[in-house]
């Protein structure tokens, strides 16, 4: 048999091979665990374990951990440093994902444009995720961006024709499209679409905040006044719902569904909500006043509304429940204005 020698420098070199490969080994299963660990303590909600794992894992080298730091950062609210991750996630691996969470980080800051960017750079990645759809639709939805809202709209209840009936991303298209239908004066439409959202979900206060409003342009007001009450049953931190049903009791073309005091109180509570500074709330405010015969206050609360900054759409409305108060008259919608 023939012997086999090994020289000096050999040996060592072997040595080093595995001794590299066992060092190797050994940080690819540190790093394992970690990811492990840190994917739990996520799903947990225990987020300052996950960040604990996340930190470790970045000292090792591990530069998929940027995506998994900042989305717990964004979680834990610190969308600074969430940004700052994900920043890091797209120059090293530009992946699809990675644009969607920041473009949500984005959409919390109330930076519409920067998150439509995200949002549509996720899409060329990944165009057939309906989430991602939706969400640059309601981003477009911020900044009066309606067509292309629609569309995006669309082409999320498309993608989601086959969803099982309960599915919430489906709901959230449908009210969504219906706001915007709402916004382009469409009624019909709208109102399809908000009945569709309760009919796969009947707990969906917006929907019902939704219909609410259609259903009085359409003349059904007890109706109307029955889906706002179940929006603020539903949702009783959601201002809007408020705000629609004070509106209603106070500007109602039939006498018999309107109540000034109810319409004052709800008014009132959907002001606080928003610590008395959105115009629009300001504008229902003057109406209530003005229902219960407190002119001098419904006046005041109208100037107001213009002073903060109303939507132009508003402008005219206001002045013309201005010239009514000053006649000491209350502002009612006509019956030929419902559509």
């Amino acid at each position: 048999m023939r012997a086999i020698f090994v020289t000096w420098s050999q040996l060592i070199y072997i040595l080093i091979i595995l001794v590299v490969n066992y060092a190797s080994a050994a940080l690819a299963n540190e790093v394992s665990d970690l990811t492990v660990k840190a994917k739990n303590y996520y799903r947990q909600g225990e987020l300052d374990a996950a960040m604990e794992c996340f930190d470790k894992l970045i000292e090792l080298g591990d530069t998929d951990a940027y995506l998994g730091r900042g989305l717990t950062y964004f979680h834990k609210m610190d969308y600074e440093k969430a940004i700052a991750d994900l920043d890091k996630t797209i120059q090293l691996k530009p992946i699809p994902y990675a644009f969607e969470i920041r473009g949500d980080v984005y959409s919390r800051e109330s930076n519409h444009a920067k998150a439509v960017d995200d949002y549509t750079e996720s899409i060329k990645l990944n165009p057939k995720k309906a989430e991602v759809y939706v969400s640059r639709a309601e981003q477009n939805l911020f900044q009066s961006y309606y067509d292309p809202a629609l569309i995006d709209c669309n082409t999320a209840i498309f993608i989601l024709s086959d969803a099982p009936k309960a599915n919430e991303l489906l709901v959230r298209a449908y009210v969504t499209r219906g706001i915007i239908f709402e916004r382009k004066s469409q009624y019909e439409r709208a109102f399809d679409d908000y009945d569709n959202a309760i009919r796969l979900d009947t707990n969906n206060a917006a929907a019902y905040n939704g219909r609410g409003l259609m259903l009085f342009w359409k003349g059904e007001y007890s109706q109307a006044i029955s889906d706002c009450q179940k929006a603020i049953r539903l949702a009783p931190n959601q201002s809007s719902a408020y705000d629609r049903m004070a509106w209603i009791l106070a500007v109602c073309p039939d006498g018999m569904f309107r109540d000034g005091q109810k319409s004052l109180e709800n008014a009132k509570k959907a002001c606080d909500m928003a610590s008395w500074k959105n115009p629009v709330y300001l504008i229902t405010l003057g109406t209530s006043y003005a229902e219960i015969g407190n002119y001098d206050e419904a006046i005041k609360w109208a100037e107001k509304s213009v002073e903060l900054g109303i939507p132009q759409e508003y402008m005219e409305e206001v002045k013309k429940q201005l010239d009514l108060y000053k006649q000491n008259k209350p502002y009612h919608v006509e019956p030929a204005q419902t559509k």
